[in-house]
C-alpha cells in the first residue's frame, strides 16, 4: 500500500493498538482518522508518518502513563480532546478543534497557553461557562493571527472586557458566541442584530458571527454594500467535524 493517503481506523475495545508496533510501513499518510489507545506503539507509528497533515484521533481515547510527545513537522489540522493537545507538537498548526475537557477543567488553562502562535482557526467545542473569559484572555495574548475562534460564552453584562479581548486579535473576522445562559433574557433576531453590530463596531474586519442557543445556531454574514443577513438552523453543538466555513475564513488575509 505505497500510495496511501488517507486512513480511518478504529478499535472499539482499545485493545489493538500492537498493530502500530511494525517497524516500517510502506506508506506516508496525508490524513488520519483513528481511535486507539495512545500508546508507545501508536506513538512509534505516529513519528513515522512525516507528510500528515490532518489528525484526528476520535472520541476520548486512553492515553498512556508518561508517553512522549509527537512531532509532526507539516501537520496543519487537528480535531481532538484537549486533553491530547498537549502530546502534540508542530510548527504549523493553522487549525484546531477541541473537545472531551477532562474532569478537572481548570487543567484546560494550562494547556492553553501551549498553543501555537500559527494558529488561524480555533473551537473550543466543550469550554464551561466559567472558564470562557479566562480562556479568551490566553488566547487573545499567544494566537494574534487567528481568523476565527469559537466557542465562547458572551457575557450577559460588563461585555468590555471581553470585547477588548476580540480587539487584541485585529485579523478576527469570525467568532461563535453562547448567549442560551442569558435565559430567561435570550435575545431575539432584533437583539442578535444589535449583538453583531456591537461587536463588529469595535472588530471592523468581521465577518462572521454565530450565536448559539442551546442547539439553536443563528449565523449572521456581514456582506459589504448590504450589511447584516442571517440564516438559522438547529444542530448539536458537540462532536461537530471540522466546519468547512471557518477553514476557509481562517485562511484569509
Amino acid at each position: 500500500m505505497p500510495n496511501l493517503e488517507k486512513l480511518i481506523i478504529y478499535d472499539p475495545d482499545f485493545v489493538n493498538a500492537w498493530i502500530f508496533g511494525s517497524p516500517d510501513f510502506p506508506f506516508q499518510l496525508s490524513e488520519l482518522k483513528i481511535r486507539f489507545h495512545w500508546d508507545s506503539n501508536l506513538v512509534r507509528f505516529l513519528h513515522s508518518q512525516r507528510k500528515l497533515v490532518l489528525l484526528n484521533p476520535m472520541a476520548k481515547i486512553p492515553v498512556e502513563d508518561d508517553i512522549e510527545a509527537v512531532q509532526f513537522p507539516n501537520l496543519r489540522i487537528i480535531d481532538s480532546s484537549i486533553f491530547l493537545a498537549q502530546y502534540i507538537r508542530t510548527p504549523s498548526l493553522t487549525n484546531a478543534q477541541f473537545n472531551h475537557l477532562p474532569q478537572e477543567p481548570e487543567r484546560v488553562l494550562p494547556i492553553l497557553r501551549t498553543l501555537p502562535p500559527t494558529l488561524r482557526g480555533l473551537n473550543l467545542s466543550d469550554l464551561p461557562e466559567e472558564l470562557s473569559s479566562r480562556a479568551l484572555e490566553i488566547i487573545s495574548r499567544i494566537c494574534p493571527n487567528l481568523r476565527h475562534l469559537g466557542l465562547l460564552f458572551l457575557p450577559i453584562t460588563n461585555r468590555q472586557d471581553f470585547i477588548d479581548c476580540l480587539m487584541r486579535i485585529p485579523a478576527l473576522r469570525s467568532v461563535e458566541l453562547s448567549v442560551g445562559h442569558w435565559s430567561p433574557f435570550t435575545p431575539g433576531v432584533p437583539g442578535l442584530r444589535a449583538l453583531a453590530a456591537e461587536i463588529k463596531t469595535y472588530c471592523p474586519k468581521m465577518r462572521q458571527i454565530v450565536f448559539w442557543l442551546g442547539s439553536h445556531r443563528v449565523r449572521w454574514l456581514y456582506v459589504d454594500s448590504f450589511g447584516w443577513k442571517h440564516e438559522s438552523s438547529n444542530t448539536a453543538i458537540s462532536q461537530q467535524p471540522l466546519p468547512q466555513y471557518w477553514i476557509q475564513l481562517s485562511h484569509m488575509d
